[in-house]
């Protein structure tokens, strides 16, 4: 089977694009993956992120969601985060019907290898303050500074 790996440097992740006639496979990292025998190339989605990041828009790249059933829920919820707002852990909870699992939620947003694709930075505790960040507390105030986010 023939597949092409691309790359996207952004400002704050790299981000890898396993892609072959089938399925597109996106996965967001730190740090760069050990060099490869083939140069990556840039991806079409590279203007996305560009968007993203210089011109304050949501971005719209398709991909699938992996983890199990009760982290796929959560991350379908963070999907429903406007940009620019926030949301608590206790209010993810009970919109996916588990008012009681605020820590179960966020042990599962710690889980998100899609940052800024599934808005896991947008989340923040019930008493207002900013909360954990699988990145860096420095990384999440700089998101939600980007999308005009007070904490």
């Amino acid at each position: 089977m023939q597949y092409f790996i691309y790359h996207i440097n952004s400002t704050l992740y790299i981000y890898y694009i396993i892609e072959n006639e089938y399925c597109i496979f996106i996965s967001g990292f730190n740090e760069p993956l050990p060099e490869s025998k083939d140069p990556l190339q840039y991806h079409s989605y590279h203007a996305n992120f560009d968007q993203y990041f210089y011109e304050n828009q949501p971005l719209y790249i398709p991909y699938i969601l992996t983890g199990t059933p009760f982290e796929q829920k959560v991350h379908n919820e963070l999907l429903k985060i406007p940009y620019g707002k926030t949301v608590t852990y206790q209010y993810i909870a009970k919109m996916i019907n588990h008012p009681n699992s605020a820590r179960a939620v966020a042990n599962a947003i710690g889980k998100n290898q899609l940052p800024i694709l599934i808005p896991c930075h947008r989340v923040i505790r019930s008493d207002g303050s900013m909360g954990g960040y699988k990145y860096g507390s420095d990384m999440k105030k700089w998101l939600l500074k980007h999308e005009n986010i007070t904490i």
